[in-house]
């Protein structure tokens, strides 16, 4: 049986395409950034942090409320995408 080359091309392209479509996607890890905060913003992050007790039994810190609410955002993200 004799397949022209071009569609030969075609149907590795296909195939390749096909199986790379079912590959899952690679996990994102959380990047580290630097912001700038209003100091009431602090105050409030600060607040919540010393009302909500982390894993180990002390207030969080206001990067451990951070942390948290960008966790839960990517929860509630994946979610609603599936």
């Amino acid at each position: 049986m004799y397949i022209s080359p071009p569609i030969a091309v075609m149907v590795i392209l296909a195939v390749g395409l096909t199986s790379a479509a079912w590959l899952p996607p690679q996990p994102r890890g959380m990047a580290q950034a630097t912001v700038m905060l209003p100091a009431a913003t602090y105050q409030k992050l600060a607040l919540w942090g010393k009302e909500h007790i982390s894993a180990d039994g002390h207030p969080q810190t206001v990067v451990q409320v951070i942390e948290e609410l960008a966790t839960k955002w990517e929860k509630e993200k994946e979610l609603s995408v599936n």
